[in-house]
């Protein structure tokens, strides 16, 4: 879905504005905020709680004579060539009197003094000055970067350094927004003008996940559109607007009211977001439910800021007429940022744990490593740098697999291509650059030999068959986002696909929890665990909708059915008395639930431990079982089979299978079904005569039963090869798809290369726009000072 590219706040008769919102909060401090959080609290509505020190957001250190409920906001503006001509109507917009600082990050020059502050401060009547160093930002106070300089946050203060990088744009707009993110979170405001290539893009992610708000100049009103349209496409700008109305947006986007956290952890969200997640499952098949409400809520939030959406359920009407919308919602749950060995101390101690497992190879072995959450590709190609530096010239002897999953496909297909700005390999050492990317128009490419090693797949973490036999996973900052139960799903997972003593490698705010029996801790501070050679645990199916907790599923039905209490206690009798011994599976054959006595149609075998239906089922009904589920789980029409003699208290008593599909009517469901055990006694006898059949037909019997039993056990052999057929064809469709996106990102690349020839000029552009403007000046002096001259009667002599 494209951005919004003109949001109107709400029209006075629809109800109080934010402004007026905020103004009646701030007026009573004490009683407003109460009164605030008591009316969103009936909404179950919440703020995630920040940890992080928010440091330049108070009076004192900001400067600003600012209240608790006014908090300042820091608003970072990155152009480029062409920049000028838009910051210059953005800034005559910007309101004489906010809570917001704004700092401007331009592509300049190195070698030339800049302009910007005498030209910009003509234009506006707010103070501009240019960064310095450990600055505390004042509020309605422009901010300039210098030259040949880049400019971060730290502790709500700027910090001017020289760039870290020889080449690339200066200053640096994605190290800028990267580090205001961090800085900032939510308070913070990303916004992209004028200018060529796409320095910027990247930061704008990271504003998005930290919960801030993203804004892209129009490209039709660009002098050079490339950084706009990189920041929508790449960066999902959440509004796109010319420069002028950029600036009128800003001061409703700040006056947003907030809204807090229900202090109960356990307390479900409101319903109209369960509805919506409920939605968001059936329309795009990613289901959110058991992400953590904090996370939700913080990204519902923002995006009704950004679409200034004055609450939740005008929100959730704005959904009911544009589906496109939940597409948009999902994919701002899934923005992630990532970076090369990004915390460089754990990929060491990671380093150091894979160079035992190497030592432990033999020519010809496999290597595999499994990074689900791949998100760009960064980590995935930081992994495989590892194994290049470790394994040196003899990394061809080793049969190398790096899978690389996620959810995202826009991202998947970003790591295909394996191609990223400069501004994303500042932390990598000049050394690693020179040895695994090749430089391409202000771009870098991944080495082919990385590559070839990595397999890029789309991949729902929770629903779709893990990989197995793996070496290593490295799971980093994506179980944060799931709650307690699907985290330790998820846990039990990489369980099952790791080898003994495989290495599990997490995220700084990530452990195994519960699960401490299935990994020991190698590494507490990186965190850094290895399997424990024990049996893993059943680990059922993912289906969408699943995840729902027990008062949502209860709520689900009860949107279909009304049943009274007596109704209930009447259909729970009826169930004890007439209900045969049933078994509630997944079309894998997850057992969920045992209704009944089963006892006489499951066994457990001896050894490994195996609850899948299809293992505990008696022979008899096994091959049959299997073919149901098939064809049931297709057709949604119930099957029934022959019935078979099943000893019972010594003695022989026949029972039918029967296979239903379980659905509730108007929803997304999984292939549930229910397997019945019916009694049927009643099943004519095999003769039609009081005789005992001859000794040739004894024998005839026992050879057609014997030619059943081996005919099953062919049915189940040529059922298995049929699932691995089936995975490798997958295997294969994925490689295809994956060449196909290759090809199409080459070809998207041979239409960009003409833009990015024109960064080259981006400076030269910078300066004459700044020496046309000052000649435009000394142009009117010169001819106010001719025209002096010319009027003079007298002679005048000048000294």
């Amino acid at each position: 879905m494209p951005p919004i590219k003109t949001p109107k706040p709400p029209s006075k008769d629809s109800g109080p504005s934010k402004a007026n919102v905020t103004k009646a909060t701030v007026k009573k401090p004490a009683a407003g905020l109460s009164a605030v959080k008591k009316a969103l609290k009936t909404k179950h509505l919440s703020r995630e709680p920040t940890t992080k020190k928010r440091a330049g957001n108070t009076a004192s250190e900001a400067g600003v004579n600012t209240s608790a409920d006014s908090p300042l906001y820091f608003v970072g503006i990155g152009a480029s060539a062409g920049g000028l001509e838009a910051l210059r109507p953005f800034v005559a917009g910007l309101p004489a009197h906010a809570n917001m600082t704004y700092i401007v990050a331009q592509h300049m020059s190195p070698d030339h003094r800049s302009l910007m502050v005498e030209l910009l401060a003509r234009e506006t009547t707010l103070k501009v000055a240019e960064a310095s160093n450990n600055l505390p930002p004042m509020a309605d106070t422009i901010y300039v970067a210098p030259p040949n300089s880049d400019v971060t946050v730290t502790n709500g203060k700027l910090h001017v350094s020289k760039p870290t990088n020889t080449v690339g744009p200066k200053p640096s707009v994605d190290r800028f927004f990267v580090s205001l993110a961090d800085d900032q979170e939510d308070r913070a405001i990303g916004i992209i003008l004028s200018g060529t290539g796409s320095d910027g893009a990247r930061g704008i992610k990271a504003i998005k996940a930290a919960g801030g708000i993203t804004i892209a100049q129009e490209p039709k009103s660009a002098k050079y559109d490339s950084m706009p349209n990189a920041a929508i496409r790449v960066g999902g700008a959440d509004l796109v607007l010319p420069p002028h109305e950029i600036a009128h947006q800003l001061t409703a986007i700040v006056q947003r009211p907030r809204a807090f956290i229900v202090d109960d952890a356990d307390e479900a969200p409101p319903s109209t977001i369960r509805g919506i997640i409920r939605q968001i499952a059936v329309h795009t098949g990613m289901d959110f439910s058991n992400y953590k409400d904090a996370t939700i809520s913080r990204q519902i939030l923002r995006r009704m800021a950004a679409m200034q959406i004055p609450s939740l359920d005008a929100y959730g009407e704005h959904i009911a007429k544009n589906r496109q919308e939940l597409s948009e919602l999902a994919g701002n749950f899934l923005i992630c940022v990532t970076s090369f060995f990004r915390d460089p101390d754990s990929f060491e101690a990671v380093r150091r744990n894979l160079r035992e497992v190497l030592k432990a190879k033999q020519p010809g072995d496999d290597i595999r490593v499994w990074i689900p959450g791949c998100a760009t590709g960064e980590e995935v190609y930081t992994v495989a740098i590892i194994l290049a530096e470790e394994l040196g010239e003899y990394r061809d002897k080793y049969r190398i697999q790096l899978f690389a999953t996620d959810i995202n496909s826009d991202s998947v297909a970003t790591a295909r291509a394996g191609i990223y700005p400069e501004a994303a390999l500042s932390e990598l050492d000049s050394k690693l650059i020179a040895r695994y990317f090749t430089a391409h128009d202000g771009m870098y490419r991944i080495d082919q030999s990385l590559r070839d090693m990595t397999l890029f797949a789309r991949q729902d973490l929770v629903q779709d068959p893990p990989f197995v036999r793996l070496d290593m996973v490295s799971c980093r900052n994506l179980l944060i986002y799931f709650k307690a139960e699907l985290q330790e799903r998820v846990m039990k997972i990489f369980h099952y696909s790791l080898l003994n003593n495989g290495i599990l490698f997490l995220g700084k705010s990530e452990a195994v929890g519960r699960l401490g029996s299935l990994f020991s801790e190698k590494d507490r501070k990186h965190k850094i665990f290895l399997k424990r050679p024990v049996a893993s645990p059943i680990v059922g199916s993912f289906p969408r909708m699943r995840g729902l907790s027990g008062s949502d599923a209860r709520e689900a039905i009860a949107e279909k059915v009304s049943i009274t209490p007596a109704a209930a206690l009447g259909q729970e009798r009826l169930f004890e008395i007439y209900t045969p011994p049933s078994l509630l599976m997944t079309s894998a054959g997850d057992l969920l639930e045992v209704f009944g006595d089963c006892g006489n149609f499951l066994a457990i075998k001896k050894g490994k431990a195996d609850f899948n239906v299809f293992t505990l089922i008696k022979s008899p009904f096994r091959a049959e079982l299997r073919a149901f589920a098939h064809r049931v789980s297709r057709t949604k029409q119930s099957g029934t089979s022959s019935a078979v003699a099943i000893s019972e208290d010594s003695k022989p008593r026949h029972y039918r299978m029967a296979v239903h599909y379980v659905a509730l009517a108007g929803m997304d469901n999984p292939d549930l079904l229910l397997v019945c055990f019916e009694a049927a006694d009643d099943r004519q006898p095999s003769t039609t005569t009081g005789e005992e059949p001859s000794l040739g037909s004894n024998e005839r019997i026992g050879e057609l039963e014997q030619e059943i039993v081996l005919n099953r056990e062919n049915l189940q052999s040529v059922i298995e090869e049929l699932e691995t057929a089936n995975e490798e064809l997958q295997s294969l469709n994925e490689e295809a798809q994956a060449g196909n996106e290759e090809l199409q990102a080459s070809n998207e690349e041979l239409e960009t290369a003409n833009e990015e020839l024109q960064a080259s000029n981006e400076e030269l552009i910078t300066v004459n726009d700044e020496l046309g403007s000052r000649t435009l000046e000394l142009g009117e002096t010169n001819n106010d000072l001719s025209n002096i001259l010319d009027s003079l009667y007298k002679a005048l002599l000048v000294v």
